[in-house]
């Protein structure tokens, strides 16, 4: 590394009320940034508007400057500006920095709005958790954090916000990070693009076997008005054996055994099941169903 101008001081305070924050939404990442704690911060210098500035250096020794020497802040608010996120559910940030851009993104878009950071270098967000207060980001569950590239964590993480990337999604590249780590930001950004595809997939499913649901429940409403409720079924087979049939590679083989019981124990089918079993002969005394089959 090389030498830096005198670093800017150090907040307790922030760093405190960060990680008190993401202990709360984050206990993985709290540990592992509080085990930083040995570890000296990146050095910050100021820039002239007074805010914290840094430059680090590449694996190929090139310098690069994370933020301006002089309006750090209206850098990042140039930046957000070119990925538009006003209006995205989702905002996807390549690379934290010092987070002047994730403050600013989060700042122009609603509090529903989650915001997606990849940064692989856990001794920067010290050092940018050190410098500002991100705590009531963090403590609305709105920052998510990924620092390794890794697509179980990530689909699993994401999966509770699927629908949000139906209303859009806006992509802030810092430059700088991403240079510092290329490699990671690459596989990064490749996860990202298969959860898309996979979270667009899965809506699309959900709104074609919803209609199709609607569509069957309009054909069956005749037969459900005429048929009596299921309250006169309570206590039928009460201190009778039981076989639920369920959907499996083994049920063609088995199922025959079920012939000729009909009248001895009763047969709870699966939805999927149905159509084999009638098949076979056998009619069960009860189906149930959920989706549109």
């Amino acid at each position: 590394m090389a030498t830096h101008a005198p670093s800017s001081p150090v907040s307790p305070d922030c760093l405190v009320a960060n990680l008190a924050a993401l202990w709360a939404v984050d206990p993985a990442l709290a540990a592992a940034v509080e085990s930083l704690e040995a570890a000296r911060p990146y050095p910050v210098e100021r820039a002239r508007s007074g805010d914290a500035t840094l430059a680090m250096n590449t694996t190929d020794g090139r310098r690069v400057q994370l933020h301006s020497r002089y309006q750090p802040a209206e850098e990042a608010r140039r930046l957000v500006d070119a990925a538009s996120p006003d209006g995205k559910a989702v905002v996807c940030v390549h690379g934290m920095g010092l987070g002047y851009h994730l403050r600013e993104a989060a700042g122009r878009v609603s509090r529903e709005a989650i915001m997606i950071v990849f940064e692989p270098d856990l001794l920067m967000l010290r050092t940018a958790f050190e410098q500002s207060d991100f705590s009531d980001l963090l403590l609305g569950g709105r920052v998510i954090f990924f620092w390794r590239a890794e697509k179980g964590t990530l689909f699993n993480r994401l999966m509770p916000h699927c629908a949000l990337f139906s209303v859009g999604l806006a992509v802030v590249r810092h430059s700088p990070s991403i240079e510092l780590h290329p490699d990671f930001h690459r596989e990064a950004q490749a996860l990202l693009r298969d959860f898309i595809e996979f979270a667009r997939t899965s809506l699309n499913t959900l709104v074609i076997n919803g209609r199709k649901t609607a569509e069957n429940v309009a054909r069956n409403l005749g037969w459900y008005v005429s048929n009596p409720g299921i309250g006169r079924l309570e206590g039928v087979w009460r201190g009778r054996p039981a076989v639920i049939v369920s959907a499996g590679p083994s049920l063609r083989k088995n199922a025959h055994l079920l012939r000729g019981m009909e009248d001895r124990v009763g047969i709870i089918a699966v939805q999927t099941t149905l159509k084999p079993l009638l098949d076979m002969g056998i009619e069960p005394h009860f189906v149930t169903s959920l989706d549109f089959h």
